[in-house]
């Protein structure tokens, strides 16, 4: 789902500058995708706690990629949109560490 919707949100990027669906559709990428790989990895029973810390690490990821940005005089709409979708990507793609299904909070025995 993650690239499904990076890769339609740039073609809106690339290709649809003037269209009025255009900011819809990269405001909805900018607050949800981002996170969305990353808040999967912790593999919530529930699907509404994953979305709210997805949504959480997507506002974390605007403000930090908008202040170095703005910081570094590098200020581009689309290469913010960069940014941001290699994140997101990377939040699917990187291989998981270990293969501890056990909660986050289980004690292990030595």
């Amino acid at each position: 789902m993650v690239v499904v919707a990076t890769a339609l949100t740039t073609a809106f990027v690339v290709f649809g500058a003037t269209s009025p669906a255009r900011l819809p559709v990269v405001l909805a990428f900018a607050v949800v995708v981002p996170g969305l790989g990353w808040a999967s990895r912790l593999r919530l029973a529930d699907a509404a706690d994953t979305l709210s810390i997805a949504i959480t690490i997507s506002l974390c990821l605007l403000v930090v990629v908008g202040e170095g940005m703005a910081l570094l005089r590098l200020w581009s709409v689309e290469r913010g949109f960069l940014v941001l979708a290699a994140v997101a990507v990377l939040g699917v793609t990187l291989p998981r560490r270990g293969n501890d299904n056990s909660p986050a909070g289980a004690s292990r025995s030595v």
